[in-house]
């Protein structure tokens, strides 16, 4: 989706003239007096930004003016070593897809690195001349698989401009904040990740931001490590050269700055910027020192001069949004939606019992938290005076029910439970979020088929559906003596990409109406019911039937599909134009 901001450029140009100095206003005194551009503060400061040297080097579009000619591109410097220096663009310079087509592919392989070392690299550097053999140097790219799914990432490669790894996004010699762990379902151990911070942050100049990149239009915060809040206005996501779940995948940046290994991107995707990185023979490159830690690496006077007059992309974005025409809210999607703001009592009613004629489930939905830096939608199942019980639209990871070694899969004594409650729960909220989430007494029945796996009531803030639950008319799934396939039970994998059209499965639900399931994006997800005997647990298949032999082993890796309680005492419902459903909203 075009982004079109209506200031006018040059107004904008005049008010945001500010000079290099800017970047450097809150480095360290360290970096004040070197002669050349050194290297940046290792893990980076202690609220975690980037604080190093930076180089302006090359030329490309930049104010969306072309009639101006073209802007000093401005360069982290992450490295410096033996007359070598490794640079990573400061914006997003450009936006395009990883790869023009959804296939598999690598970043050896892929449209973008031969753009990148070809068309992109010439006008880049165009006015250093004979640039591939004066001091741009090639350098031995290797793409590692990704740490999460496993997916190989292809031959290495020798490239003069590339993308980033995942891993070096997190490299601390490299200014950024070192990497944390979490566990991979797919590779069965530990892998590194990393978590939101300054230091990763990205804005897109402003010719990137006329085109389709996908920016953050409003105030959004995100909490790092330290408790510190950022607030993504103007941001964008930039693309790594690591595959994703699959080959047709890839990992990207969030505009948060956090590295995603495990909810990738599609290589047809063409919202997410361009930020390129290079290693330059810096012997070459004769140095002027324009500021604290700004350097300029061209003698021309009128270079040095647009160097000194350089723009903060970040600061003009973040004005230009704001005076950004208004645009009217979408509105509150629901059958009583009267209002853009109020109460979730109120506003927020039970679904369709049983489900459509036509057999699927209808009611409201509502955005609640964040997985992998994207708002969570969440069905409304049921609603009370002051209580909301709600279950994720999407199946959102995938995680065993209890390890083979468990002697049971009750509930209690569950390893998803503690996952669930220890973890994941700490994962998707925020701490004002985790206050109006409640802790609930959830009763275990034995299984109705088979008598096994009864106890007594467990008090959890998240948890799975049972049995019974999942086909509970009230919540407005299917019920029935007997479970079958019903469209209302069928859920989506987060992050798949389902085809836009419907696809028959084959089969009918109990009413005859055809089952509608793609296959290739369908999730099966955990019930917390045990099986025919306390070895298995129950779970709902992609056709959304209830497993009618219940006979999953419970350390089979299905889909996560949380249910939660939440206080709407503590929540208001308000509506938000870039979503299409409304927004369950705490006091923070």
């Amino acid at each position: 989706m075009k982004q079109r901001f209506r200031c006018k450029r040059k107004t904008i140009l005049l008010v945001m003239i500010l000079g290099p100095v800017f970047f450097i206003a809150s480095a360290c005194f360290m970096f004040a007096n070197r002669p050349h551009p050194g290297n940046p503060l290792p893990g980076g400061s202690e609220d975690l930004s980037w604080v190093g040297d930076r180089v302006f080097l090359g030329s490309c579009e930049q104010d969306a003016d072309p009639s101006d000619g073209e802007e000093p591109v401005l360069w982290r410097v992450l490295q410096y070593k033996n007359g070598r220096m490794l640079l990573l663009s400061e914006y997003g310079l450009d936006v395009r897809p990883f790869h023009p087509r959804f296939e598999d592919v690598s970043w050896e392989t892929s449209e973008v690195r031969s753009w990148m070392n070809t068309d992109f690299a010439a006008a880049l550097f165009k006015d250093r001349g004979a640039w591939k053999e004066e001091y741009l140097l090639p350098v031995r790219c290797e793409s590692a698989s990704n740490s999460y799914y496993g997916t190989d990432g292809g031959a290495a490669t020798d490239d003069r401009v590339f993308l980033f790894s995942t891993e070096d996004t997190f490299n601390e010699a490299y200014g950024f904040p070192g990497p944390c762990r979490i566990y991979s379902g797919f590779t069965g151990r530990d892998v590194l990740y990393s978590e939101v911070c300054l230091a990763r942050v990205c804005y897109p100049t402003l010719y990137a931001s006329l085109k389709s990149a996908l920016i953050t239009r409003k105030h959004d915060f995100r909490e790092d490590p330290n408790g510190k809040l950022i607030d993504g206005f103007g941001s964008v996501y930039w693309i790594l050269r690591n595959p994703g779940m699959t080959p047709g995948y890839i990992t990207y940046v969030s505009r948060w700055g956090r590295t995603t290994c495990d909810f990738p991107s599609p290589v047809d995707h063409d919202e997410s910027c361009i930020r390129p990185a290079v290693w330059v023979d810096a012997k070459k490159l004769p140095f002027k020192k324009l500021g604290d830690g700004t350097y300029c690496v061209r003698e021309d006077g009128d270079y040095v001069d647009e160097c000194r007059r350089a723009v903060d992309y970040g600061a003009a974005i973040q004005y230009e949004l704001k005076h950004e025409e208004t645009r009217p809210a979408s509105g509150l999607t629901g059958r009583n939606m009267a209002s853009s703001l109020g109460s979730a009592a109120t506003l927020l009613g039970n679904p369709v019992p049983g489900g459509t004629p036509e057999g699927e489930w209808e009611g409201d939905r509502v955005y609640f938290g964040h997985f992998q830096d994207e708002p969570i939608l969440w069905r409304v199942l049921h609603v009370d005076d002051n209580r909301l019980l709600l279950l994720s639209e999407y199946g959102l990871t995938k995680h065993r029910y209890a390890s083979s070694k468990n002697r049971t899969a009750l509930w209690s004594e569950s390893e998803a439970r503690r996952w669930l409650n220890d973890t994941l729960f700490y994962e998707l909220f925020s701490k004002s979020e985790q206050a109006a989430v409640v802790v609930s007494t959830i009763q275990n029945p034995p299984n109705p088929r088979y008598g096994t796996g009864g106890e007594g009531p467990t008090k959890d803030r998240l948890f799975y559906l049972s049995y019974e639950e999942s086909m509970n008319e009230d919540y407005g799934f299917s019920g029935g003596e007997y479970p079958c396939e019903s469209n209302t039970r069928i859920c989506g994998a987060f992050g798949k990409r389902a085809k836009t059209e419907k696809k028959m499965y084959g089969k009918r639900d109990i009413s005859g109406n055809p089952i509608w399931c793609d296959l290739s994006a369908s999730a099966i997800w955990t019930l917390r019911t045990t099986g025919f005997t306390d070895e298995y647990v129950c779970d709902v298949t992609r056709a959304g039937d209830v497993y009618h032999h219940e006979q999953r082993p419970k350390n089979y890796k299905f889909y996560v599909r949380p249910a939660l309680v939440v206080d709407t005492d503590l929540v208001e419902v308000i509506a938000d134009e870039a979503l299409p459903f409304p927004v369950l909203r705490t006091g923070a």
